[in-house]
Formats: structure tokens, C-alpha cells, sequence
């Protein structure tokens, strides 16, 4: 199979999220290939070793982060 390089770029608010999405279905409709988004969320906590002056630093660094 061969390699795939994109490259989208443009001012915010453009639509290349959503152009981007279009182009890889084609491409995959194109290999036979099944295409679906998911979303998701990765929780993490900071990570590391905290220390007691840390405590109230760790609760603001633990969040959610959403990717497809």
C-alpha cells in the first residue's frame, strides 16, 4: 500500500476540519477501506510524582482531552 501525506492549512473557521474528513473517506472509499469517526476522550491526571506543596496543582491539571 502506498504512503499518504496531507497537508490542509488555512485561516480559522474555514472548514479544513471538516474538508479533511470528506478527503479521507474518499480516499478510503477508494481502497476499500471502512471509514467511520469516533469520538473520544483521553482522561489523565498530570502524571508524575506530586509533591504535598502540589496537591491543589494536580486538581486543576487533571482534565479530559477529546480526539478522533
Amino acid at each position: 500500500m502506498d504512503s499518504l501525506n496531507l497537508c490542509w492549512r488555512g485561516m480559522a473557521g474555514a472548514g479544513k476540519h471538516k474538508q479533511l474528513n470528506q478527503h479521507l473517506k474518499r480516499v478510503a472509499d477508494l481502497r476499500g477501506l471502512p471509514f467511520t469517526l469516533t469520538m473520544r476522550s483521553i482522561t489523565g491526571s498530570g502524571g508524575g510524582e506530586a509533591t504535598e506543596g502540589d496537591d491543589e496543582a494536580a486538581d486543576a491539571e487533571t482534565g479530559q482531552i477529546q480526539y478522533e
